[in-house]
């Protein structure tokens, strides 16, 4: 009877021993997950911080190139409207010329005896091809023969671009007329087209048209 008691003693005292070290298993468990918690939270904290300052910094950054950009932005648009507005403005006034006066103005463009005295002075003296875009055919050829029928050889008619590589200039279509001289030997050549005219108008008076027409680009 004795020994059974004993051993009931042991096994209680075992039982209570297993539920401390169970408890205190527990206890650390809890320890360890309230720290992990704690860890992450903390990781957690500093990585929005992080992330705050870093975007916060992307954000000033792109407003300071923002704010630096406006006035160059304004500028480059204050710079293509008074482009296209002064396109606009030259379209207008050559569609309003008649045809004989956009033909003076292309024949205008060098001496007719400067041309002349080239052709006869060259060695070869091979005389000039006219080709002809844009133009009436018939007129053109006139006002040709009225400066240039002792250097001239032929007369065609082409297209815009096929003779020799040409810039536009935003000109309309119905203003894209031209004559080019080109000599048999392809030595010499003259252009004489809307396009070199307007070309050479815009290299040397670019700002003096923005001035006279919307007070400069400043």
């Amino acid at each position: 009877m004795q020994e059974l008691r004993s051993t009931e003693i042991l096994d209680k005292e075992i039982l209570n021993d297993a539920a401390k070290k169970a408890e205190n298993i527990r206890k650390k468990t809890e320890d360890d997950v309230s720290q992990i918690i704690a860890s992450v939270d903390d990781d957690v904290a500093a990585a929005e911080k992080d992330k705050e300052v870093y975007y916060s910094e992307k954000l000033l950054a792109f407003k300071k190139d923002k704010d630096a950009a406006a006035p160059l932005e304004k500028q480059r648009m204050k710079v293509s409207f008074i482009q296209t507005s002064m396109m606009s403005k030259i379209n207008s006034y050559l569609s309003s010329l008649t045809e004989k006066k956009r033909l003076e103005l292309v024949l205008s463009l060098l001496p007719s005896d400067y041309i002349i005295r080239t052709v006869e002075e060259s060695e070869t003296e091979n005389k000039l091809t006219a080709y002809i875009y844009g133009f009436d055919f018939n007129a053109a050829k006139t006002a040709i023969n009225k400066e240039y029928k002792k250097v001239i050889s032929g007369y065609k008619q082409v297209d815009f671009g096929e003779i020799v590589p040409e810039e536009t200039y935003s000109l309309e279509k119905e203003n894209l007329k031209g004559i080019i001289l080109e000599s048999e030997d392809k030595n010499y050549r003259y252009r004489l087209t809307i396009s070199e005219a307007l070309g050479s108008v815009l290299d040397k008076n670019r700002a003096e048209l923005a001035e006279a027409l919307f007070g400069g680009l400043n």
